[in-house]
């Protein structure tokens, strides 16, 4: 069994139908927030589902939001639609949602995470602890619960000397995890090799560090042109790596975000990526192709849709065309 986040995942059509499919009212009201496309709005800004998957089967699944039924800003954030199919009830299996929603809550900092309902015991037995009754947004009397988190402290950093090592380590590490060791050794030179270049920004070379202070993930902005143009407007994200044990608790997601708002603030436009689309919609990227900036023929996309641009500002791409070229790094010839 594994859990996957609903808004990473390619397959949301099919996620959808399988919780459309279950005997629960919530469940469809859910569904239709998800088509909508008001599932976060509703839900106080933010939001995440999450969804234990036996091989094709749904087993469970819940929300966590910024709010939920019970309508008060001092309470956040909350757990909500909490649901396991009935035929994989009995074993627990909601506490793996539950553990997994308060992990990914704790890495954003919150000390505290509360769930409304109806049921007494269910949740005590999973160390919630009660706290009041209170009317809901339907007008149901709710019993509210939280849980007191275990916060984890995290910290983004611009590149420091006694970190440039250790980050190397972790880079060159992820990537041959993730695919090979030649590939962990490509990337690791890509690293040294944009350090070496007059692109190197360290104030965009960004890493997040635990409470030991051990490198735990690592962004490079570079700077970037298109056919000699454009070198103080663009910037290249690459490389992106999380200790493997990790992924999956928002620090891409942060490290990214703060580039974005560091880089606005030192005036670049626009992010150029190449990756996969999947892991870059949710920031905002779209194909790059769109606004006239093409790959080289010598880059070897996949798709056309894995070379991806944001605008970091309003009309930040106006003007911006061209062809997208590695030649400037050894390694990626």
């Amino acid at each position: 069994m594994n859990i996957i986040n609903f808004f990473e995942n390619e397959h949301q059509a099919m996620l959808m139908e399988k919780i459309s499919q279950c005997d629960w009212s919530a469940a469809r009201f859910l569904v239709e927030l998800l088509q909508k496309g008001t599932f976060r709005e509703t839900l106080g800004g933010w939001g995440e589902l999450y969804l234990l998957m036996d091989g094709e089967n749904l087993v469970s699944f819940a929300t966590s939001s910024g709010q939920d039924a019970v309508r008060d800003e001092s309470l956040t954030p909350w757990i909500g639609f909490v649901y396991t199919a009935p035929e994989y009830r009995g074993h627990r299996h909601a506490g793996k949602i539950l553990t997994h929603a308060e992990v990914q809550a704790a890495n954003r900092g919150y000390s505290k995470i509360y769930i409304a309902t109806d049921h007494v015991g269910l949740y005590e037995k999973y160390g919630y602890v009660y706290q009041e009754n209170r009317i809901d947004c339907w007008g149901s009397d709710q019993r509210v619960l939280y849980k007191n988190l275990e916060v984890k402290m995290r910290s983004i950093k611009s590149m420091e000397e006694k970190y440039l090592l250790p980050s190397l380590e972790l880079v060159e590490t992820v990537f041959t995890e993730h695919s090979d060791a030649e590939e962990g050794k490509l990337v690791r030179r890509l690293v040294e090799e944009i350090r070496s270049k007059r692109f190197y920004l360290p104030e965009l070379e960004l890493i997040m560090v635990d409470e030991n202070d051990e490198v735990i993930g690592y962004v490079n902005f570079a700077r970037f042109h298109l056919e000699g143009r454009y070198e103080n407007e663009l910037l290249l994200l690459s490389p992106v790596a999380v200790k493997t044990q990790l992924q999956r608790q928002h620090i891409s997601k942060e490290l990214i975000e703060y580039g974005f708002e560091r880089a606005k603030e030192m005036g670049y436009k626009a992010v150029i990526v190449e990756g996969n689309p999947m892991n870059y919609r949710s920031r905002g990227f779209v194909t790059s192709a769109d606004y006239g900036i093409t790959a080289h023929e010598s880059v070897g996309l996949p798709a056309p849709e894995c070379l991806m641009v944001k605008e970091l500002v309003p009309g930040g791409l106006d003007g911006i065309k061209g062809v997208v070229s590695y030649a400037d790094y050894d390694c990626l010839r």
